[in-house]
């Protein structure tokens, strides 16, 4: 059975470890949301992950907060594609979808955004082009 958890150990917390991935790592678009990610040796975890909604779009944090959750929880849904092909290959890697649209998307549609990204992720992890 497939692990559908999100424990605090596969989310990113350290500061040094976000601007690396914003300064060294790779982006992949889907309006609204964009993922920057970063490949690293295999560390334990196959994947962590970080979600942002700029305060320059949403001045409220009840917005803001609704969209991080909606973002959690589509994530927490579909990752086990990437997370297997990453521990097959014995590599991990460090994501964060920031969130760039001006309105409130629906969960179905976010979902499907994160779902694409994840997938144009595999594919190009599998091909060896990231």
């Amino acid at each position: 059975m497939s692990n559908f958890s999100l424990p605090k150990s596969e989310r990113i917390c350290d500061q040094v470890l976000i601007s690396e991935i914003f300064e060294l790592g790779n982006t992949v678009k889907d309006f609204p949301v964009f993922a920057h990610y970063l490949l690293k040796d295999f560390n334990g975890k196959p994947l962590q992950v970080l979600f942002s909604v700029p305060k320059r779009n949403f001045k409220s944090a009840i917005k803001r907060n609704v969209l991080k959750r909606k973002m959690r929880e589509a994530y927490r849904l579909n990752k086990n594609t990437l997370a297997t092909v990453l521990k097959n290959k014995k590599q991990s890697m460090n994501i964060a979808f920031v969130y760039t649209g001006k309105e409130i998307c629906t969960f179905e549609k976010l979902e499907k955004k994160i779902i694409a990204i994840l997938d144009r992720l595999s594919e190009m992890h599998e091909k060896g082009l990231c």
